[in-house]
């Protein structure tokens, strides 16, 4: 009888506890929750339509892959690393986002393919199908407007695909009705190699304070608009007043050093300009700079000490100096060696690496944080060896 009792009451206790757990709500962490909205580590996007644009670029949709999670917000001007394996090599290039940070539904980005020269935006114009899932990063990157410092005259400058992020700045400004004033002028060699031409001709047409300027440097006889390169004549001619103005300049590195030159003969300060951040170097032997004996084909010896599931490695492999270090990490195709990476350009420090010993290369153009230079920290994406190097590898 007394066990009985004992079992009765123990059962009526268990079944008051449930229903205590019952009513107690699941804990919640909202500011981690946000946290990780805002800042993905890492995103899984579905491809859902490829366009062509003209005959060699491609924009190229993106939807999550994850239909329990939403893509990241991002500012206009932003880009995401995207990552691919290619015949095994593990890699990745920056893409701007050229959608409108005003819908959330897709992220879109434009892809010029460099044909054989090219390689990761090659595979994605040829290869990528509707469909397929690639990783990417959290959007990244300076090139975006800020309200408390830029003022509201607003210069963009592009050459070429370098055409992208301010596709994105156009388009929320012109769907917000933003009262930016905003020059446009957009350099690029002839008629056929214009991208989103009509796109921006027409809210130019609707919106009279975006004003757009397609400059061609070899264009045809029939070609009425302006001609030549984006000199400083140029620049007062369209632009008007150029005092108070906020630059923001993005292409090839050789339009890039004329600018350059350009903006100091019209005494603009460095701080009303910004530059997107830069891509490889076609060829780096002729940056200034670059050591004369140093050949293109030059090769030395790369040690790599890593570390996988609480095992040390150390692999030693031969690279080329004219190559960024990162790529030749890379197409060494170490097993479990992957590197992280997003802009390629040594801005985001994703691919931070320890030097241990060797010399290297970093492109006079090219900003290192202050933290990384004191603490003996090399970003590989734009570090180029010129001697037998050694260093310490953080992987993914």
């Amino acid at each position: 009888m007394f066990k009985d009792v004992k079992k009765f009451i123990t059962i009526v206790r268990g079944q008051k506890y449930i229903q205590l757990m019952q009513l107690e709500p699941r804990y919640h962490d909202g500011l981690n929750y946000l946290a990780e909205s805002l800042h993905p580590r890492r995103q899984i996007l579905k491809v859902t339509e490829i366009l062509s644009i003209n005959y060699n670029t491609k924009a190229i949709r993106f939807v999550s892959g994850n239909p329990k999670k939403e893509l990241a917000p991002f500012r206009a001007g932003q880009y995401i690393g995207v990552k691919v394996d290619i015949d095994g090599v593990h890699t990745g290039r920056a893409f701007s986002l050229v959608s409108s940070p005003n819908n959330l539904a897709y992220y879109e980005i434009a892809v010029k393919s460099m044909g054989k020269n090219g390689f990761v935006s090659t595979h994605l114009c040829n290869d990528l199908k509707i469909g397929d899932f690639i990783e990417a990063t959290e959007p990244l990157g300076r090139l975006y407007y800020n309200p408390i410092f830029h003022g509201n005259k607003l210069v963009f400058i592009a050459g070429g695909i370098g055409i992208t992020p301010f596709m994105s700045m156009v388009r929320n400004i012109y769907e917000r009705g933003l009262e930016f004033e905003v020059y446009f002028l957009f350099g690029c060699l002839t008629e056929k190699d214009l991208v989103f031409h009509e796109e921006l001709s027409d809210m130019a047409s609707k919106c009279e304070n975006i004003h757009y300027y397609p400059i061609l440097s070899e264009p045809s006889d029939s070609w009425a608009g302006e001609r030549g390169f984006i000199s400083n004549d140029l620049i007062r001619k369209l632009v008007g007043n150029i005092d108070g103005a906020m630059y923001y300049v993005v292409g090839p590195d050789p339009m890039l050093d004329y600018l350059r030159e350009q903006f100091d003969s019209l005494d603009v300060p460095v701080q009303r300009i910004t530059w997107e951040v830069n891509p490889p170097i076609s060829d780096i032997t002729k940056t200034i700079g670059w050591p004369h004996d140093i050949s293109k084909e030059h090769k030395i010896k790369c040690k790599i000490n890593w570390m996988t599931h609480g095992v040390k490695k150390t692999d030693e492999i031969t690279v080329i100096s004219s190559e960024p270090l990162l790529n030749s990490l890379e197409r060494a195709k170490i097993p479990g060696l992957i590197l992280k990476h997003a802009c390629r350009g040594g801005e985001c420090a994703f691919c931070r690496t320890n030097l241990i010993k060797g010399e290297y290369f970093v492109p006079q153009n090219v900003v290192i944080r202050k933290g990384d230079r004191e603490h003996g920290f090399i970003h590989p994406c734009v570090s180029y060896p010129l001697s037998d190097i050694e260093i310490e590898v953080y992987t993914n």
